[in-house]
């Protein structure tokens, strides 16, 4: 006997303008997200016989599952709180690297732009301050020049 051929799936969908369709994010979400079923938790076998400490813990650890499971036993919400985790590890362990630097460097730039103010505020004082000795000096050179011209 021949082996069947197995079916194949169609090739990307093409179109005029492209070559192929990207997956949607759905798509992608769906294949990134794959939350497992959870079990029901079990009570410790030995819990009587535990230390107050130790028991006390077991009873915490119990409570916890028995809520995550009652809350979600298709495994969704710790998928998505472990996906959140994730995503709050890229973020903010770049951002505790990173952070300090850009604080300085933000420091530096505004006591920069505080002295380059300054500079140009001064150079707009130059004329102010220099236009009255200018006009003396050219009143001066044309009352000499219009007396030596006598």
């Amino acid at each position: 006997m021949k082996p069947k051929n197995k079916p194949t799936l169609p090739g990307p969908v093409t179109h005029a303008l492209s070559s192929e369709v990207k997956p949607s994010l759905t798509m992608r979400l769906t294949q990134w997200f794959q939350p497992t079923a959870i079990d029901p938790p079990q009570v410790y076998p030995r819990l009587t016989k535990l230390r107050p400490l130790p028991r006390a813990g077991e009873v915490l650890r119990y409570t916890f599952h028995r809520a995550e499971h009652w809350l979600s036993p298709g495994g969704l919400l710790r998928e998505w709180v472990r996906h959140n985790l994730r995503l709050a590890l890229v973020v903010t362990i770049p951002l505790l690297i990173f952070a300090p630097a850009l604080t300085l460097m933000m420091t530096h730039a505004t006591e920069w732009s505080a002295q380059l103010l300054d500079i140009a505020g001064n150079l707009a004082q130059i004329p102010r301050r220099i236009s009255p000795g200018v006009l003396i000096t050219a009143a001066g050179c044309l009352l000499l020049r219009w007396l030596t011209r006598r």
